[in-house]
This record gives structure tokens, C-alpha cells and sequence, in this order.
């Protein structure tokens, strides 16, 4: 993670190694999180994995912000179980514990927020 956010701004193929390394990390976060926060991490480590399976599918050399925020946002509205605004409390929810946990300016919380912000409910 701390590679990928070293090198500046987030382009597609960037962007794209985050939220793989995104996937990765919600796995290894899942033995250290309180019990409460059990059902938000199993949520996005499932959608994370399933995520990343078409996101492993993607060219790293081609792929672009349009065509990798379709493929985030047609899963998120085609998949049966997973709802826009679940997705977006439980990414809150997690990134809040780990600015408490590690402070502030964790660079991988911060953007799983600002993937789904845009399917919120009004």
C-alpha cells in the first residue's frame, strides 16, 4: 500500500494495485478487529475478494479511471447482497477505527471510503 500511495497521484493502474492490496490487507485485518466490527469487515473482505477477482482479470497497462470505476460501481449495483450504502457505512466504520487504532492519514482507509461514496442513498 505504502508503495503504491508513494509514488503521488492515484492513476488507473495505480488506483487498480491499491484495491488489490486493499483485498489483501482486509484479509490480514480480519484477526485483529473487535468482534463488533466483525460483520463490516467480513462484508468488504467479501466484496474486496469477489472485487478482486475481476480487477485480477483487468490489463494493468490498459485499464482506465472509467473503465475500472464501471467495473467497481456495475458490481456493486449487480451483484444480489451487496447495497451501495451498507458498503459505504462499513468502509466509514473501519477506516474510523483505524485512524484510532494508527492515527491519522492511513492512506488505504481513507480511499476504501471514497470508492463507494458515490452510490450513497439520498
Amino acid at each position: 500500500v505504502e508503495s503504491v500511495m508513494a509514488g503521488g497521484e492515484l492513476n488507473a493502474r495505480r488506483y487498480r494495485a491499491l484495491l488489490l492490496a486493499t483485498r489483501n490487507l482486509l484479509a490480514w485485518t480480519s484477526n485483529r478487529v473487535p468482534e463488533a466490527m466483525a460483520f463490516d469487515l467480513a462484508l468488504l473482505t467479501r466484496v474486496y475478494a469477489e472485487l478482486g477477482i475481476e480487477l485480477d482479470r483487468l490489463d494493468p497497462d490498459a485499464v482506465t479511471m472509467p473503465r475500472l470505476q464501471a467495473l467497481v460501481f456495475s458490481y456493486v449495483f449487480e451483484s444480489p447482497g451487496v447495497e451501495g450504502p451498507a458498503l459505504d457505512l462499513a468502509a466509514r466504520r473501519l477506516s474510523a477505527f483505524v485512524e484510532r487504532s494508527c492515527g491519522p492519514g492511513y492512506p488505504l482507509m481513507e480511499s476504501l471510503s471514497d470508492l463507494f461514496a458515490g452510490v450513497r442513498a439520498d
